[in-house]
């Protein structure tokens, strides 16, 4: 009998979050943490301090060219779709899961590909993409970067570039609902030495390691 191999892509911090007793879902074609314990209890740990998510399976595009905006009417992103303004020449496309490829030649073939100086490039795979939620998430990243991530400076549906955990990473907020979440995007290479940053300097906010099911109890607000 032929044996049956299922492919899937796996984050940079695949071994810890086994380590750490990771059930498992596929998405996209990723493997990603389903749960790590009961997913209630994983949000309620999130609502009332703060938890972190690997996130490394949501596509990535790389934008560069003149007049972004004009890409969509308005300049708005669809919806499920995040753009940050990294520059006014460079954006970063956030999509679901496997929607990248399709993003991205979309892209290519819209108006901004017919003639005009526009760069797509896929860099889901090149990017590491963490997520740090609840109210005690900006504390926690206060102690890895010197960004400042107060409401007014970095409000919601906006992005940063700096130094955290002492490497180049672009934070952007993008709240879920009431509860405050930060993603932060870094090159793969650096991902496990991050997400052990972050690990520590969440300890004495009793950071939480949650899955996929308790963030759509968060997102429901269940």
């Amino acid at each position: 009998m032929p044996i049956a191999f299922h492919l899937h892509r796996l984050s940079p911090v695949h071994r810890s979050l086994e380590a750490r007793g990771a059930r498992w879902a596929k998405t996209g074609g990723w493997r990603i943490p389903e749960a790590f314990t009961d997913p209630t209890i994983e949000a309620q740990g999130v609502r009332q301090g703060v938890g972190l998510q690997d996130v490394t399976a949501i596509g990535k595009v790389d934008l560069k060219g003149h007049d972004l905006a004009a890409l969509w009417k308005g300049g708005a992103a669809p919806d499920g779709i995040a753009a940050l303004h990294l520059t006014p020449e460079h954006w970063l496309i956030l999509t679901p899961p496997g929607a990248e490829t399709e993003i991205a030649r979309s892209l290519s073939s819209g108006p901004g590909g017919n003639g005009a100086c526009l760069h797509v490039t896929d860099v889901t795979s090149a990017l590491s993409a963490l997520a740090v939620v609840g109210p005690r998430a900006r504390d926690l990243l206060s102690r890895l970067s010197p960004l400042d991530l107060r409401p007014t400076p970095l409000p919601d549906h906006s992005c940063a570039q700096g130094e955290l955990a002492l490497v180049h990473a672009v934070v952007h907020r993008q709240d879920w609902g009431a509860l405050p979440a930060f993603g932060i995007l870094v090159g793969r290479d650096v991902a496990e030495y991050v997400w052990d940053a972050v690990c520590a300097a969440g300890e004495p906010f009793g950071l939480t390691l949650f899955g996929r099911a308790a963030e759509q109890r968060l997102r429901d607000g269940a």
